[in-house]
């Protein structure tokens, strides 16, 4: 059973736009009218905002309204009631908001007419309220970043937990270190799980991460000639907005939802993103009309659907493994790791990167450093059509009193492999069943966090892989991350191909 957000969400439907890259049907009707299994991508949009309870819509049309407005009429056939925003000549994607500015008075679920998604609303809607802003995007990389508009994500660090922290709840940083065994498994510490089990640290958390993923700006495709290396990650057409947002608009004129309007509040630091595994895709071009309709055969739009994920080691899994990786310009990619994380993309994998960083501690690199090594690692898997969904890394190390060393990172985590807090983080944020999932990496902190978490582990040859074989407890051993890859479909009977 969803949860009814009637009293809390309206919807908005963005339907005045014309579609001209899908003529061929556009020519006769408005883009949101196109039929996908012989039913308009626009209903396929109400039916999913009915299951979460949101019945009150305001649907933007221009562009040959009247066959939208002669099918859905106001909405009662349909089971939710519709107004219509009538545009008399064209006022871009958000222009005719002004006709909102006095209607609207509560949170505004805002979809663009010409996508399917299989969104948990309930979820995006307790996310954009926790983060107290105005706007928030969803958000997810593709398979083409290089000539996309990319969303560009402020670096919040001060999400780690720190010695600081400790103290803060308490404990002094004798204390802490009294209880450092150094066997870098806090797993083992009854002091340290009762740490992190208390209601105390989950809050602080929580807390902590209440300032990531405000959105600094897009960075256009126009300037794809432009960029070096880029984060993948991408608007994809759906929001929450809070009533306040409407007063931007004075009168009505043509205005762009992404350039001015989102623009505007990200310039107050209002926008955040939602990042999402939840199927959104557009049908704005036949060779996407074509992929969505098969989704919806494969009955990816059911809400129900469990979502499955690889957890990936990086350093020796996915690209060479070189210590400490501080330079962006030395990394290089594993031969066919690209390939098979394309692979895991096809099949439905979210792919989750979960990676030891111990270097930021000791001193020898900064988390700067680092976000540009993912940045390359991200633009490389990019420009062959693969893409990460998520990157979690843990910076710490709890072997204290070396020279150089950053004393706040050096501390006993809950993240750091072979503990789990990667992946319960991933679990938690992405709805991931860890009864299809799996960890692949090429050591044996990869080996017990696997087995810790509770998903079956792929050792990989590559890197310490054939160092740590003989120690035995993955469920296979694979070559490298591609032969990881064909195992894991293999044993899933899932028909693709590159």
């Amino acid at each position: 059973m969803q949860a009814n957000l009637e009293n809390k969400v309206v919807g908005i439907i963005l339907a005045g736009g014309r579609g001209s890259r899908l003529s061929k049907f556009t020519d006769e009707i408005p883009k949101p009218m196109i039929p996908i299994l012989n039913k308009p991508v626009m209903e396929y949009q109400i039916e999913k905002m009915k299951e979460y309870g949101i019945k009150d819509i305001y649907v933007t049309v221009g562009y040959l309204k009247e066959k939208i407005i002669e099918y859905f009429g106001d909405g009662e056939k349909f089971g939710c009631r519709i107004t219509y925003i009538k545009e008399d000549e064209p006022l871009g994607s958000c222009g005719a908001f002004y006709f909102l500015k006095d209607k609207i008075n509560k949170s505004a679920f805002v979809v663009c007419g010409d996508v399917l998604f299989n969104l948990n609303i309930e979820k995006f809607y307790n996310y954009h309220k926790s983060k107290g802003g105005l706007i928030t995007i969803t958000a997810h990389p593709n398979s083409h970043p290089y000539d996309s508009d990319l969303v560009i994500l402020e670096n919040n660090n001060d999400e780690y937990l720190t010695l600081s922290d400790y103290i803060l709840l308490g404990y002094t940083k004798e204390e802490l270190y009294e209880h450092n065994d150094k066997t870098l498994n806090a797993l083992n510490s009854d002091f340290y799980k009762n740490i992190f089990n208390s209601k105390e640290f989950k809050e602080l958390l929580k807390n902590k991460q209440k300032k990531s993923n405000l959105v600094l700006g897009f960075d256009k495709k126009q300037n794809a000639e432009n960029r070096t290396n880029y984060h993948n990650l991408v608007n994809a057409g759906i929001c929450f907005m809070e009533p306040a947002v409407f007063n931007y608009f004075e009168k009505p004129e043509k205005k762009d939802l992404e350039k001015d309007l989102i623009s505007y509040y990200i310039g107050k630091s209002k926008v955040y993103a939602y990042r999402t595994i939840d199927y959104i895709k557009d049908m704005g071009t036949y060779d996407r009309l074509d992929i969505a309709e098969e989704d919806v055969r494969l009955k990816k739009l059911d809400t129900n659907s469990k979502k499955k994920a690889v957890f990936l080691d990086r350093d020796g899994t996915i690209n060479i493994f070189k210590y400490p990786h501080s330079d962006k310009n030395s990394l290089e990619l594993l031969d066919r790791a690209a390939e098979a994380i394309k692979l895991f993309n096809k099949a439905g994998y979210a792919c989750i990167l979960v990676t030891n960083q111990p270097s930021i501690s000791k001193g020898f690199i900064t988390f700067n450093d680092l976000d540009e090594v993912n940045k390359k690692l991200e633009t490389l898997l990019g420009n062959e059509g693969a893409f990460l969904d998520d990157i979690y890394f843990c910076p710490h190390h709890q072997e204290y009193g070396k020279e150089g060393e950053v004393t706040e990172y050096k501390i006993v985590c809950n993240c750091r492999k072979p503990n789990t807090g990667m992946i319960d983080k991933a679990v938690e944020a992405y709805d991931i069943d860890k009864n299809l999932s799996y960890m692949i990496g090429d050591s044996s902190f990869d080996i017990n966090v696997g087995k810790n978490a509770g998903v079956k582990m792929i050792l990989v040859e590559t890197g310490l892989g054939a160092e740590d074989k003989e120690l035995g407890g993955y469920y296979y051993f694979a070559k490298d991350l591609y032969d990881a890859a064909n195992f894991i479909i293999k044993e899933n009977d899932i028909n693709i191909s590159l």
